[in-house]
């Protein structure tokens, strides 16, 4: 795979054979390192290249020959150069707005990125940007089109309108199969392991000490907390909801027996013994709309925001002028 990353590295390389990413004989603004123009704007090949750079271990690992490499590559760079066009025409939206970044919000960022990405260590940031060949002015410019981007795209995603009943109803019978749950049961365990030297016939006895709490009727969460030795002890055991393939086959089948409020014998396997207890459970079938109507809404307003962002793009495309060269 790093025989593919170093092909990549070569073919997003501008002087390769005298040529840039892709660029054909007669392209001359691309082989002269324009990748694009948008508007008035030029985005170079080296401005591109730097994007792509990052990105190319993660291709090389999914990449199956060098052809399939170059294939992704090539996707990947449309995709990159699509993204930095989008990011030109946004800010230039914002712009166009008479709006602005308060100077405060920016500096206010560029201080929380030195204190959590370089441990406040204000050289150690100056020798990041030196090894970038940036300048904290770069970098502050930075700063500014990313709070633009954020701002500007959660404009787009606010909800635009109230959702109707008619529409979660629609949404939900269109999309019946993503509220489809397994058979599950909300479980708790008691896991006991044998402690440093100790016999596994001690390891047993504690376990049926366990069982004998909850005889008294102890509740369950309690003698978990004081004889578990797993990671939810704390908890009172609590794992939550659990389907058949989510423990091993032998806990799964005494946990799929019980009815709420149950709770298993001790259950030996290998040098563990483990007490099952199910709180609640759960059919298997598709949820009812009651009880999934906030992921309904949630996901026709995320519909909903899709398709005006889309919009907002095409309209920002469509009055733009634009160039590429690939």
């Amino acid at each position: 795979m790093r025989f593919f990353a170093c092909l990549a590295l070569a073919a997003i390389t501008p002087c390769l054979m005298g040529q840039a990413i892709g660029a054909r004989p007669d392209d001359r603004s691309y082989a002269n390192g324009i990748a694009a123009v948008v508007n008035e704007r030029i985005i170079t090949v080296e401005e591109l290249r730097r994007e792509l750079v990052p990105l190319l271990e993660q291709l090389s690992r999914s990449a199956t020959s060098p052809e399939d490499m170059e294939k992704r590559l090539a996707e990947m760079r449309a995709d990159v150069l699509r993204n930095m066009i989008d990011r030109i025409l946004i800010i230039k939206d914002f712009t166009d707005r008479g709006a602005m970044v308060p100077k405060m919000v920016i500096e206010a960022e560029l201080e929380n990125i030195i204190t959590t990405q370089f441990q406040g260590d204000r050289q150690q940031f100056l020798d990041y940007l030196k090894a970038e060949g940036k300048t904290i002015r770069d970098f502050r410019k930075e700063i500014e089109e990313n709070q633009i981007l954020q701002y500007m795209r959660g404009q787009q995603r606010r909800t635009l309108a109230e959702i109707s009943p008619e529409r979660i109803q629609q949404f939900y019978e269109q999309h019946k199969q993503e509220f489809f749950q397994k058979e599950a049961v909300h479980l708790r365990q008691i896991t006991i392991q044998p402690l440093p030297g100790e016999a596994l016939e001690q390891t047993r006895k504690r376990g049926a000490q366990a069982y004998a709490e909850l005889q008294k009727g102890k509740p369950f969460e309690q003698v978990a907390a004081e004889f578990s030795q797993d990671a939810k002890a704390k908890d009172g055991g609590d794992w939550g909801w659990v389907t058949r393939e989510n423990i091993r086959k032998e806990l799964s089948d005494s946990a799929f027996e019980l009815k709420p409020g149950g709770y298993t014998q001790p259950i030996d396997i290998s040098n563990y013994t483990f007490i099952l207890y199910v709180q609640d459970y759960r059919p298997e079938g598709v949820q009812p709309l009651d009880e999934v109507r906030d992921r309904v809404e949630l996901a026709i307003n995320a519909e909903n925001a899709r398709k005006a962002q889309q919009k907002w793009m095409e309209r920002l495309r469509r009055d733009a002028y634009i160039k590429t060269y690939l």
